[in-house]
């Protein structure tokens, strides 16, 4: 589960933490995509990287090295999250 990690990707005041978190995320998600593809999915993490990434773009004082770890991880996480909107527009035809 990434549930331990996702307190500490709202950490602000302390970008470290939030970058310890965003490494860890990217970590496990390139070293066995395959076996998280479910818990990416229950979790909504692509959805939850994707904003994170989104208000770094918009704020002034985003870290490089974090913005390339969130591009990363959406690039990883993308066919989870293409299948699993694929898999729900399926169930509601």
């Amino acid at each position: 589960s990434f549930k331990p990690f996702l307190p500490l990707l709202h950490c602000i005041r302390l970008p470290v933490v939030q970058l310890w978190a965003v490494w860890a995320i990217h970590h496990v998600c390139s070293t066995d995509r395959a076996r998280y593809g479910r818990i990416i999915r229950e979790e909504k993490i692509y959805d939850i990287m994707q904003k994170l990434n989104d208000d770094l773009i918009s704020s002034d004082c985003s870290d490089p090295l974090m913005v390339q770890l969130l591009k990363s991880i959406l690039h990883l996480l993308k066919p989870h999250y293409s299948n699993r909107h694929r898999n729900s527009s399926a169930v509601a035809n």
